[in-house]
């Protein structure tokens, strides 16, 4: 598990896709959901809702925590400024864990709409 991130990393790929998998939950499942006529398919989807719900709530607390401590820097980063070098911001172990559970998240998501 990596310890450290470049900060335009965190900017341009794990932030737009940790909201593209809050969509991908909450508009497919949410679907799937109201659609599902078989008790026991449904039943499973919304379980499966609220495990993504659950992993997603651990990995914004974990990544709340780790934009505030870098706040200063990721607002640079993401303005572009020239003369500033994107810094790699080091990872606590739970921020860590969080950046690989978004990116896996991202996956399963992605896997169900796809399916």
């Amino acid at each position: 598990m990596k310890e450290q991130i470049d900060a335009r990393e965190l900017i341009r790929d794990v932030l737009p896709k940790l909201k593209a998998t809050r969509h991908l939950v909450d508009n497919t499942l949410k679907a799937r959901i109201e659609q599902s006529e078989d008790y026991e398919q449904r039943r499973r989807l919304i379980i499966l809702q609220q495990e993504f719900e659950l992993e997603m709530t651990m990995i914004k607390l974990n990544m709340d925590h780790l934009l505030t401590r870098y706040h200063d820097q990721l607002k640079a980063a993401a303005e572009g400024h020239r003369r500033f070098t994107t810094p790699i911001l080091a990872l606590d172990q739970s921020e860590a864990v969080a950046i690989e559970s978004a990116r896996n998240l991202y996956r399963r998501a992605y896997e169900l709409h796809v399916s």
